[in-house]
């Protein structure tokens, strides 16, 4: 890995233990869901920026000829890889799911077991409005209280710009985003 960046499973060096999420005692997590083209060039742009502590999971981190790549990515980006999406989800604070729209569904779900309260899930993907619907199901169970699911101002249900899963406990009642149009 590049300098600053641990390797697979290694913890981040900024996180400070015994301090919730999103404190001022350090950044939160950032970790990435796939490290395709959307997730490796937003994690460098990102990290660049001067965000520390991404993460990522990819299924080819060790799978060759794909894991040449995938770290490859990962060192380019200075990321730290982690050895299973269940690793991603407990480690970060903010997970971003970066996956071609087919596996949007799929991920969300096999996710969702892992995510706790406070904890933001966003889907980046290229997915329909009901196939948004379905991840924010699969994560946000009609009766869960622990998780909510951002939608769209303008037409009341998810849509590709606005969706996001969250916490309830970090999406207090605010302002709604404008509009898409």
């Amino acid at each position: 890995m590049s300098a600053g960046a641990p390797s697979i499973g290694e913890e981040p060096t900024q996180r400070t233990e015994g301090h919730p999420a999103g404190t001022a005692a350090r950044p939160p997590v950032l970790g990435f869901i796939g490290l395709g083209e959307a997730g490796f060039h937003i994690a460098r742009g990102l990290r660049e920026a001067g965000l520390p502590g991404i993460c990522a999971f990819d299924r080819y981190w060790n799978v060759a000829p794909q894991s040449e790549l995938v770290l490859a990515r990962a060192r380019e980006a200075g990321v730290e890889l982690q050895p299973s999406l269940q690793a991603l989800v407990e480690h970060c604070d903010i997970v971003v799911s970066a996956v071609s729209a087919t596996l949007s569904v799929p991920l969300a779900k096999e996710s969702a077991p892992f995510l706790r309260a406070g904890q933001l899930f966003a889907d980046l993907n290229s997915a329909g409005p009901q196939t948004k619907v379905e991840a924010a199901a699969a994560i946000a169970p009609p009766t869960s209280t622990a998780r909510s699911w951002a939608r769209c101002p303008a037409s009341r249900t998810a849509c590709p710009r606005c969706c996001a899963a969250t916490a309830r406990s970090a999406w207090p009642t605010r302002s709604a985003p404008t509009a898409c149009s």
